[in-house]
């Protein structure tokens, strides 16, 4: 069985101008360092391979006080994640990030995919981005809150920056939040968990 984990390895010597994440594998119970993933200005992603052993230990299992490996215990369902964007710098980034952070992240490409995929299953938040083929975020998101078995999906657009006037009116169309491109990995990940977290408030009321 192989296992992929992943931890944040940033630092001046990286050779990256932004965010850095280390790959590792977990291979016959060896962790294997695979490379990097940087994502920073121009919006390019950039993988670096190398190989070597990787001071990462198994996810699977913990191991005791005696020696022997114990079963780490189930946590709950994470928050799914479903990420709407026809850049794929960008569904990489974010795809990443979400699912290091411990979201079940999703993907779609385009609007028409975004309505399928949250038609066959509704997701925790949507990520959108406003300007996209077939069908823009706009319509999506209109779409999302005029179906009442959807009111509890929380929305994120993703605009470019400066257009302020797109993102009025997706928060006047129904959006929680917004994201200006090109964005800061910590600035995304904080603004999806403090949506998420809100949400989880209103529903205890």
């Amino acid at each position: 069985m192989v296992t992929t984990v992943a931890s944040t390895c940033c630092s001046s010597t990286s050779g990256c101008s932004g965010t850095a994440m280390c790959l590792a594998m977990i291979f016959a119970g060896r962790a294997v360092q695979l490379g990097q993933l940087c994502y920073g200005p121009p919006n390019l992603i950039e993988l670096a391979l190398s190989f070597g052993p990787s001071p990462v230990s198994s996810p699977t299992a913990e191991h005791s006080s005696t020696g022997t490996s114990q079963p780490v215990i189930a946590m709950s369902k994470p928050p799914s994640v479903l990420i709407v964007d026809d850049e794929p710098n960008i569904v990489l980034s974010l795809q990443f990030l979400m699912k290091k952070t411990g979201f079940e992240v999703r993907t779609a490409k385009d609007g028409e995919e975004a309505m399928a995929e949250i038609s066959r299953a509704a997701p925790d938040l949507v990520l959108l981005d406003v300007m996209m083929p077939k069908i823009d975020g706009f319509s999506i998101c209109t779409q999302i809150r005029a179906n009442p078995e959807w009111k509890d999906v929380r929305i994120i657009m993703l605009t470019a920056r400066g257009r302020d006037v797109e993102r009025e009116k997706g928060l006047a169309l129904g959006a929680d939040d917004y994201i200006t491109k090109p964005f800061s990995t910590k600035e995304a990940i904080a603004r999806v968990e403090a949506v998420l977290r809100r949400s989880r408030k209103t529903d205890g009321q």
